[in-house]
């Protein structure tokens, strides 16, 4: 068992987030990996109650706005678009 499982779930949450906006948006892909075995390690040793009230806490935290000004694009194979353009 891993005590201060949750608490260390929310504090990892929150420090990936503020990574990826002080990096522009994204991590680069090792680093997402690393800190998402971190929230999935927490998340193992969460109890089920632990669990649900993460969640409740990850639905009643700020949203985005519903229109972020941007769009999905399709991208054929090979091609060197971004696959989200401004609208």
């Amino acid at each position: 068992m891993m005590r201060g499982a949750a608490a260390r779930y929310r504090e990892l949450l929150i420090e990936l987030l503020l990574e990826r906006t002080l990096s522009g948006g994204s991590l680069p892909e090792g680093l997402e990996a690393a800190r998402a075995a971190q929230l999935d390690r927490c998340w193992q040793f969460m109890t089920d109650e632990e669990q649900d009230d993460a969640e409740r806490w990850w639905a009643s935290s700020p949203k985005a706005p519903a229109r972020l000004g941007s769009q999905d694009v399709k991208v054929g194979r090979g091609e060197q678009l971004l696959p989200r353009k401004a609208a």
